[in-house]
C-alpha cells in the first residue's frame, strides 16, 4: 500500500490569487522617480512578491519608499524612522510593489491599506537591525507587527500574509539565506577544502550567507507571532503558514548547511511542530492526517540536519551564539513535552482522510520514512534519537556561546551500550550520513564506532558516495587481509587530501586498490592544492619500492582502469608527482627544491639502513625525470629561477672567510653581480609573489655558529595583483641549518589558521614561508615589520606594558587598545598552536612583534617531544605567557578582568575548532614520522599529539582542560627562569 499524501494547504491560495490586491491598496501613480540607494541587509530586499503566476504589473519594479512610509506610520500610530533611503527591488506584483510606486502619502485609498503597509515597512526596519544584537527569540521584538494586522486592517490581514508566504517559497525556489543550499554557502567545510575536507575547492559566495539566514530568523518571527494570533480564529491563514511548511520540509530538502543557521532552522521546525499541534483543534480537525504527515517531515528535516559532521562559527556577537544554543534548547523542551502516543482517527475523521491514517501502519511504505514494519514503534525510536542529538547540540552550542562558563559539571549523556547500537541503526536506517556523523560527534563511545562500521561494511554497495565512509572500511586489518571490500575504493568518491595522505602511511602498506584510489583522489585536485603537502608526498617515496612485493602477489587482482599496469604500480607516488610536475612548474619546482633538501643523511639508525639507503638513491633520480620531462619553455623558466636564487644562497660561502666587519660591505659586491633575467621569477616560499630586483643595500651578515647566513630584501609585486605596486619582503638564506622541521611546525600553524578563519574567529597566525632548497639550505621569509622583544629590549627599557605605551600611546587610548587586542588575539591563536606543538626554546629572541603589536612565533627548532639542553624539558608551560605578557593581557593582575576572559574565550575556541579537524593535522605529521627530524627522535610523538586534542572529552571537558591549561602558564616561574638562563648564557634581553 502506497500512500498518496493530500495538498492539504494549498486549497486558499488559490483563492487569495484572484483577489485584486493592487486595486485594493492603492492608485499606481503615472509617473515615478526613482534612484536605487544602498541596499538594505535582508531578503526583502529583493524577495518576489505577487499573489499569482498571473499578475502583469508592467510598471517600475525599483523604487526608493518614499514619505509615504513615514506618513503612514503615523497615521498608525507607530514610531516609525526611516534614516536611509533604502531600495526595494520586486521582482513581481503585490503589496509592496504597489505600493511603492505611491510617491506621496495622498496617494493612498485608505487609512487601512496604509496601516497594512506598515506591517511591511516595520518588518523591513526590523530585519534592518539584524546585526545590532537584538534578541531574536522575543515575541514583542516589533509591537507594530502584533497589533497592526489584526487590529487596524483585519481583513487585509489574509492578503498580507499570503504576500509573505509567497515571498518565502521564493527564497526557497532561489536557494537564499536558510534555504542556500549550494556547497560554497555551507561554511566552514567550504573554506576548508580539499585540505581539511572533501570535495572541490569553491569560490566565495557573492553575498554574504550569514547576512541573509539573519533575515530570515527575524522573518520567522513575524510568521510565528502570526500563528499565535490567529491559530484559533483564522483558518485561511493558518493554511497559508501550513502551506509554507510543507513547502519549505517538502523533498528534497534545500536547508543550509551554515552553522550559523542553526538556530534559525530549528526554530523553523518548532514552528512546525507547534503548527502541527493544531490537528486537536476543531478548526483543522478534517486535516489531521496531513498534519501527521507534515510532523513526519519536520522530524525528518530535523533528523537531516545531523547528517553533516559538526561545526562551529563565531559571529563575534555572544548575545547571536547564545540565541543560538537556546534555539535548541527550546527545540528540545518542546521534544520532551509532547505526548509520545499516537492518538487514532474517529470514524468521522476517517472518512474524510479516506483511511489514510499515518499512525497505523505496518509493513507498508511510507511516503517520508520509506517501508516500515511498525510506524508506532518507529516514530518512537525516531524520536528518541533526534532528542538525543538536539541535547547534545545545544550543550554543544552552550560551551560555544559561553566558553568560560562557571559550570565545571560534565555534561556528558549517560547512554548504555545497547542504546548506542540502537541509536545507530536507526540513524543508518533514515540517513547512513546521520549514523556516519555521529562518531566525531560522541567519539568516546566504542559501541558506536563497532556498530557503524558493522553497518557500512555490510551496506557498503549504499553508500559509495560518502567519503567519510571510508576510514570504517580502508584500515590496516584489511589491507593485510586483502578485504574484499577495498574492491568498492574504484567507485568511492574522493576525500581530503588529508585523509588520502593517512592512507599513504606504512601502515597501509602501499596496497594497490588503496594506492590507485589515493592517486585518483590527488590528480582530482588541481597541483596548486596539492603543493602544500609537498614534504610529506616527497616523504610516500619512501614507500613506493615497497609496493613492488605487494604489487606482485596482488597482480591478478583487477583495479580500475585508472592503473595501467603492473609495472606502473611499482612506482604510484613517482608517477603521480611526475605527471602534476608537467602540469604545473611552480609543482615541479617547489618538488625539485624539496628533493634537494632531503638529500642528507637524518642522523640515529635510519641513517644507515636499507629503506633511507634507497629513498636517498631514489631522489636524484625523480628530479633528473622530472627536468627531462620539461619542455623547452618550462626548462627555460627553471633554468633561470634554479640559478638566480643559487646565486644568492652561495654568497654565504663567499662571507665565510671574510672577517665579520667586512661582510656586509662583500654582500653588496655579490649582489650587483647578480642580473634579474626575466620578469617571471617568484619567491620560491611563495609563488604568488614576482621578484623584481633586489635592494642591494639590504644585505645583512646575521650570526650562526655554522656558516654566514644573510638577509636579503627583495621588490616583489603580487602574481594576480597590480603590478605597479612594488613592496619588500626580505628573506634569509640558510647554509649549514636544517629547515625541513620549520616547514613542518608551519605546515600546522598554517592549517590553524585556515580552520580559525573557515570558523570565523578572529585569532592571529602568521605561518611565514619557509623552503629547504637544497641539503641543509633553505630560504626563510622575514616577518615584515616586526622586530624581536630581545631588540626591543636593547633600545628600550621596562617591559612590554611600557613598550606598548610608549609605541602606542597611553593606556586607554585608541592606538594603545588596539595594540593590546592585537596582541591578544595573536597569543590566544600561538596558545593553541603550541598546546598541540609544544615548540621549546621560546626566549626573547624567538618572539617577534610587528608594528601593530602583534606576536609571531619564530625558530620551531625543538617541537613535539624535543627541548634544549639534551631534552631537560625545563620549560613546563605549554605555551609562555611571562610577567609582562600577562600584564597586557590581564590588568587585574589575578585573572579577572575583562580582557583576560576575553583571552580565555579566544584559546577555548580556537582549541574547539582544532579539535573538529584533529585527523587532518594529525596525519600531517604522521606522514614525515620517517623523516629522520629530531622531533620524532624520541618518545611517542603522534600519540602525543593525539592526547593533547583530548578527543574522549566533552566539548565542556575540553573547554575546561584548556582554561586549565592557560591558568597553569599565568605567569609560571619556570617561564621566567628559562628567559634568565637565555640572558645569563647567550645575553638575550629578558
Amino acid at each position: 500500500m502506497h500512500y498518496k499524501p493530500q495538498l492539504l494547504f494549498n486549497t486558499f491560495s488559490h483563492t487569495v490569487k484572484n483577489f485584486g490586491i493592487q486595486e485594493n491598496l492603492c492608485r499606481a501613480n503615472t509617473w515615478q522617480q526613482s534612484q536605487p540607494a544602498a541596499d538594505v541587509v535582508s531578503l526583502l530586499s529583493e524577495i518576489r512578491i505577487g499573489s499569482g503566476k498571473n499578475d502583469c504589473w508592467i510598471g517600475t519594479k525599483t523604487a526608493n519608499i518614499p514619505a509615504v512610509m513615514s506618513a503612514a506610520a503615523a497615521a498608525s500610530g507607530g514610531n516609525l524612522k526611516l534614516t536611509d533611503a533604502f531600495s526595494l527591488e520586486v521582482l513581481g506584483t503585490g503589496v509592496v510593489s504597489a505600493t511603492a510606486k505611491c510617491n506621496h502619502a495622498g496617494e493612498i485609498a485608505e487609512e487601512g491599506y496604509m496601516r497594512a503597509l506598515v506591517v511591511l515597512t516595520s518588518l523591513q526596519t526590523v530585519l534592518m537591525s539584524t546585526f545590532q544584537g537584538r534578541s531574536l527569540h522575543n515575541r514583542k521584538m516589533n509591537p507594530l507587527t502584533e497589533w497592526c494586522l489584526p487590529i487596524s486592517a483585519p481583513h487585509l490581514g489574509t492578503l498580507v500574509l499570503a504576500e509573505l508566504v509567497d515571498a518565502w517559497l521564493w527564497t526557497i525556489d532561489t536557494k537564499r539565506g536558510l534555504f542556500a543550499s549550494d556547497i560554497k554557502c555551507s561554511g566552514p567545510s567550504a573554506k576548508l577544502r580539499p585540505h581539511l575536507a572533501h570535495g572541490e575547492p569553491e569560490s566565495k559566495p557573492d553575498k554574504d550567507p550569514v547576512e541573509q539566514i539573519m533575515a530570515h530568523r527575524l522573518w520567522l518571527g513575524f510568521f510565528i507571532d502570526r500563528f499565535e494570533v490567529v491559530r484559533h480564529n483564522s483558518v485561511q491563514q493558518l493554511l497559508l503558514l501550513g502551506r509554507m511548511l510543507q513547502e519549505t520540509t517538502k523533498l528534497p530538502w534545500n536547508f543550509s548547511r551554515h552553522p550559523a543557521a542553526t538556530g534559525t532552522f530549528f526554530t523553523t521546525m518548532l514552528f512546525g511542530l507547534k503548527f502541527c499541534s493544531c490537528q486537536t483543534q476543531g478548526n483543522l480537525q478534517n486535516f489531521r492526517s496531513g498534519l501527521q504527515l507534515l510532523e513526519d517531515r519536520i522530524y525528518r528535516a530535523s533528523l537531516g540536519w545531523f547528517a553533516h559532521e559538526p561545526d562551529w562559527f563565531d559571529l563575534s556577537n555572544n548575545n547571536f551564539a547564545q540565541s543560538e544554543a537556546q534555539s535548541i534548547s527550546i527545540f528540545v523542551q518542546h521534544l520532551l513535552s509532547e505526548r509520545v502516543d499516537t492518538p487514532q482517527l474517529d470514524q468521522k475523521t476517517k472518512g474524510l482522510e479516506k483511511d489514510s491514517s499515518v499512525n497505523d501502519v505496518k509493513d507498508q511504505y511510507h511516503p517520508v520514512w520509506g517501508q516500515v514494519d511498525n510506524y508506532a514503534t518507529g516514530q518512537e525510536k525516531r524520536r528518541q534519537l533526534l532528542l538525543m542529538l538536539c541535547q547534545h547540540e545545544a550543550d554543544r552550542l552552550e560551551v560555544w556561546a559561553q566558553p568560560v562558563g562557571s559550570k565545571d559539571q560534565s555534561s556528558r549523556l549517560k547512554i548504555s551500550a545497547d542504546k548506542w547500537v540502537e541509536f545507530a541503526r536507526t540513524a543508518f536506517s533514515i540517513d547512513p550520513r546521520i549514523a556516519l556523523s555521529m562518531a566525531p560527534r560522541f567519539p568516546a563511545s566504542a559501541p558506536l564506532k563497532t556498530q557503524i562500521t558493522q553497518l557500512v561494511q555490510t551496506h557498503i554497495l549504499e553508500i559509495r558516495s560518502i567519503p567519510e565512509a571510508l576510514p570504517y572500511f580502508v584500515t590496516p586489518k584489511a589491507v593485510d587481509e586483502n578485504s574484499t571490500l577495498l574492491q568498492q575504493l574504484p567507485h568511492w568518491v574522493p576525500c581530503s587530501i588529508t585523509q588520502a595522505l593517512e592512507f599513504l602511511s606504512p601502515a597501509y602498506k602501499g596496497h594497490p586498490r588503496v594506492m590507485a584510489y589515493i592517486l585518483r583522489v590527488l590528480e582530482s585536485y588541481p597541483p596548486g592544492k596539492v603543493t602544500f603537502f609537498m614534504p610529506q608526498l616527497v616523504q610516500a617515496l619512501r614507500y613506493d619500492s615497497e609496493q613492488n612485493e605487494v604489487v606482485i602477489s596482488a597482480s591478478n587482482i583487477a583495479i580500475n582502469s585508472y592503473t595501467l599496469n603492473c609495472s606502473n604500480l611499482q612506482k604510484l607516488v613517482e608517477g603521480y608527482l611526475l605527471r602534476a610536475a608537467q602540469r604545473s612548474d611552480i609543482f615541479a619546482h617547489i618538488l625539485i627544491w624539496h628533493l634537494q633538501g632531503e638529500s642528507c643523511v637524518p642522523e640515529g639508525e635510519d641513517a644507515t639502513s636499507a629503506k633511507n639507503a634507497s629513498f636517498q638513491e631514489l631522489l636524484p633520480l625523480v628530479r633528473e625525470r622530472i627536468i627531462d620531462g620539461f619542455n623547452p619553455k618550462a626548462r627555460d623558466i627553471f633554468q633561470r629561477e634554479f640559478d638566480f636564487f643559487d646565486k644568492v644562497t652561495s654568497i654565504s660561502g663567499v662571507l665565510y672567510p671574510l672577517p665579520k666587519d667586512e661582510r656586509r660591505a662583500g654582500i653588496r659586491r655579490e649582489l650587483e653581480k647578480i642580473q634579474l633575467d626575466g620578469d617571471d621569477l617568484y619567491l620560491p616560499t611563495d609563488p604568488e609573489r614576482l621578484v623584481r630586483g633586489i635592494q642591494v643595500d639590504s644585505g645583512i651578515p646575521l650570526q650562526s655558529a655554522a656558516k654566514v647566513p644573510i638577509m636579503i630584501t627583495f621588490n616583489v609585486v603580487d602574481r594576480d595583483g597590480d603590478h605597479n605596486v612594488v613592496k619588500p619582503q626580505a628573506c634569509i638564506f640558510k647554509v649549514g641549518d636544517d629547515c625541513r622541521q620549520d616547514v613542518l611546525a608551519l605546515q600546522v600553524i598554517s592549517l590553524l589558521k585556515d580552520i580559525f578563519e573557515a570558523v570565523g574567529l578572529n585569532l592571529y597566525l602568521y605561518p611565514y614561508g619557509v623552503l629547504p632548497t637544497g641539503p641543509e639550505r633553505g630560504i626563510i621569509e622575514v616577518v615584515p615589520n616586526s622586530r624581536s622583544r630581545s631588540q626591543m629590549g636593547e633600545t628600550t627599557d621596562g617591559g612590554l606594558y611600557e613598550i606598548f605605551q610608549q609605541d602606542f600611546g597611553p593606556v586607554g587610548s585608541p592606538s594603545f587598545e588596539a595594540a593590546r587586542e592585537n596582541f591578544l588575539v595573536s597569543s590566544a591563536g600561538y596558545a593553541v598552536a603550541s598546546l598541540l606543538l609544544q615548540p621549546k626554546d621560546r626566549h626573547n629572541g624567538n618572539l617577534l612583534f610587528d608594528s601593530a603589536g602583534r606576536l609571531v612565533h619564530i625558530d620551531f627548532g625543538f617541537i613535539l617531544e624535543t627541548s634544549p639542553g639534551g631534552n631537560m624539558r625545563f620549560e613546563s608551560a605549554h605555551f609562555k605567557l611571562s610577567h609582562e605578557m600577562t600584564q597586557l593581557l590581564d590588568p587585574s593582575g589575578v585573572m579577572k578582568s575583562e580582557t583576560w576572559y576575553q583571552f580565555l574565550s579566544l584559546c577555548v575556541k580556537g582549541y574547539l575548532a582544532a579539535r573538529r579537524n584533529m585527523n587532518g593535522i594529525l596525519s600531517t605529521v604522521l606522514m614525515m614520522l620517517d623523516s629522520g627530524l629530531p622531533c620524532f627522535s624520541r618518545g611517542d610523538p603522534i600519540g602525543n599529539l593525539r592526547k593533547r586534542f583530548r578527543p574522549e572529552m566533552t566539548e565542556r571537558e575540553a573547554a575546561n582542560y584548556m582554561i586549565r591549561i592557560c591558568t597553569d602558564a599565568y605567569n609560571k616561574w619556570t617561564t621566567a627562569g628559562y628567559d634568565l638562563i637565555q640572558y645569563l648564557q647567550q645575553g638575550i634581553e629578558k
